[in-house]
Formats: structure tokens, sequence, C-alpha cells
């Protein structure tokens, strides 16, 4: 019994310390992510529901060189047309009025100023798209945030505990049914 509770108590601390090394200690750099929004505004002879310019559109629209050449000409640190097009996208999330850039680096200043670059880029690119009259910032690309973590070391430790307690039985039981002892 006393082996049970020692085993029950190792499983509880293991599963508990290999999770928050796992996402704690031992996890990758945070990446930071930029958002802003474009509210496009179309020419009065264009239906709605008949938009060509679909998410699709916008998404490979984003990764022109127009686009990428803008921002790469602009850009204060160095970055390559590769990790562009790795870090940002340009998507209709619900509606074809609205075109949201997400930008994803390491510093969260970075990620800031792509955001920020992409929404100029896109504004100076549709205004020569004869569907589009205007694009207006909607959704400044101010602040980049981190991805929120849970925190299930708790879990992770009852987890342990459970896994411990299930496996002393067993080996309890085991021990119990090997034993050939006289009495």
């Amino acid at each position: 019994v006393r082996f049970g509770i020692y085993l029950t108590i190792v499983f509880t601390v293991l599963f508990a310390l290999v999770y928050y090394m796992k996402t704690f200690t031992l996890a990758d750099q945070k990446q930071y992510t930029a958002k802003g929004e474009l509210y496009l505004e179309y020419a009065t002879d264009v239906r709605l529901d008949n938009v060509y310019i679909n998410d699709y559109t916008w998404q490979n629209l984003a990764k022109t060189d127009k686009v990428t050449e803008y921002v790469l000409d602009r850009v204060s640190f160095s970055v390559t047309r590769e990790e562009l097009d790795a870090a940002v996208t340009a998507e209709l999330v619900s509606d074809v009025r609205f075109v949201t850039i997400t930008a994803t680096m390491d510093e969260p200043e970075e990620a800031v100023e792509l955001a920020r670059l992409y929404q100029e880029a896109i504004i100076m690119m549709a205004e020569e798209m004869v569907d589009i009259n205007n694009v207006v910032i909607y959704t400044d690309a101010d602040n980049a945030s981190a991805p929120e973590v849970e925190n299930k070391v708790v879990s992770m430790a009852i987890v342990g505990a459970i896994t411990g307690v299930i496996l002393s039985v067993f080996l309890i039981i085991f021990l119990y049914l090997m034993d050939d002892s006289v009495y």
C-alpha cells in the first residue's frame, strides 16, 4: 500500500513537471499577431452578391509582387519575401467589405509594422481596381498580442495522480496474485 502511495506521488509530480516543461520552459518563442481591418467601398454599379473578389482572391492579392515589393521597400527590419508570405494573410472573415490583415512575427513591433504596411499596400492596390471606389482603415493594427496559453498544470497533476492510483491498484493485485507464500 505504501508503494502505491509513492507511485501515485511520483506520477502526479512527473505528469505536472513534464507538462510544465513542455508548455512553458521548452516551448518555442511566442509568436505575436497584429490584426487590422480595411473597409471596402464598392462602386455604385457593383452588386455585392456578384462580387468576384472573394477570400481566395484577397489571399492571393496580398502575396502579389506589387504588394510584397511595397512592403519590402518600406520595412525597417530584415525580412525575406518567403518570410513575408508565411507571416501575413489577407482574408475576408465574414463580409465582402471587410478585409482582415493578420501579421504574425516573433517580435510584437515587427508584427504591427507588417500589418500596417500591408494595409497601406492594399489601399494603394485597391485604388487601381475599377470595382472599388475607396478603402478605409476600419481597425488600425496598433498592437500585437501573444496567443494565450492555458495553464493546465493542475489538470495534468490530477491525471498523473489518477494514473498512479490505477497502476498502484493493478500492481497490488498483481503482487497479491503472484504471492505463493504460505501463511
